[in-house]
């Protein structure tokens, strides 16, 4: 057992094994990858840049891809972690609160993702910073919402639950 571990969190969008090799599937598809490629063999994952949704399809030289027009994932594997916990920030098309009007509310969702692989798009703003002082994040949920939605709805089913993927995840990581 490990002698060293650290707590990470943060607010973002949260795929299963599952969806993530879904995604992984069609990013291929609309970046024109070889389905034969390993897109990780010389990288981990949290070193690659994805396309941004808005710009699938359009071809970039490693040169020409801008921070702004990417985005990161992180592997958060359950082989380097524990005690991952999400919380959305929507539930059923309402805020996600643990209390309302002073009473626990029953329909809080919190969800113990232990023992999964998980991948996760980080915001682009972080909630807590010293910037948050100066100016809001994001100016509503939509906003934020949004920024995930440019940045994966091409490589995600139609049908894809935004609101049940969005939210804040907390973990240890060990080593």
């Amino acid at each position: 057992m490990s002698s060293w571990w650290g707590g990470y969190y943060g607010s973002g969008l949260v795929l299963n094994q599952g969806e993530f090799d879904g995604f992984l599937v069609a990013y291929k598809e609309w970046n024109h990858i070889d389905g034969d490629k390993d897109l990780f063999r010389e990288e981990p994952i949290s070193e690659f840049s994805f396309i941004r949704s808005i710009h699938a399809g359009e071809y970039f030289s490693g040169s020409e891809v801008k921070p702004e027009d990417s985005f990161g994932i992180e592997a958060v594997l359950q082989e380097e972690c524990d005690g991952m916990r999400f919380i959305p920030y929507m539930n059923r098309e309402e805020k996600n609160l643990c209390m309302r009007d002073g009473t626990l509310n029953p329909d809080y969702s919190s969800c113990d993702r232990r023992g999964e692989d998980l991948y996760v798009i980080w915001s682009d703003k972080e909630f807590d910073s010293v910037q948050a002082f100066e100016e809001k994040p994001y100016a509503s949920y939509e906003e934020f919402r949004n920024e995930f939605i440019e940045k994966a709805q091409r490589y995600l089913p139609e049908d894809f639950d935004w609101d049940s993927h969005l939210g804040r995840l907390t973990y240890a990581v060990f080593a």
